[in-house]
């Protein structure tokens, strides 16, 4: 009976530690700094950066080609439509990324390469 008490008197200790320790440490100030971008510079931001993790190997940093085609005024060459279904499906050498990218990441690109 002894030893029931005893661990019933550590477990409420315990919890009572945990709880008091989860709320701690906040002295109520907000320290993020402020999100002063606009949202159409952090989506051309994401965008940029889903170009560079996926098409910069073939079509260059620079948009200028290498392996793949030159996108440079691609807006000249395909619609928004066409230019997001080569995105997702693929073409030719080109794999498909809709199963990586979602729609709106490729939305997001194609808005991008034709802003280039």
């Amino acid at each position: 009976m002894v030893k029931r008490k005893v661990w019933l008197a550590a477990v409420l200790l315990a919890a009572f530690g945990l709880g008091v320790s989860a709320c701690g440490g906040n002295d109520g100030a907000d320290t993020r700094e402020p999100d002063n971008t606009a949202p159409a510079d952090s989506t051309a931001a994401q965008a940029e950066a889903v170009y560079k993790a996926n098409c910069v190997s073939c079509h260059g940093a620079d948009l200028g080609g290498g392996f793949g085609p030159e996108l440079k005024n691609v807006d000249q060459r395909l619609s928004a439509d066409e230019l997001f279904t080569v995105i997702k499906e693929g073409r030719g050498q080109m794999p498909a990324f809709g199963g990586s990218l979602s729609d709106e990441e490729i939305q997001a690109l194609v808005e991008w390469l034709n802003a280039q």
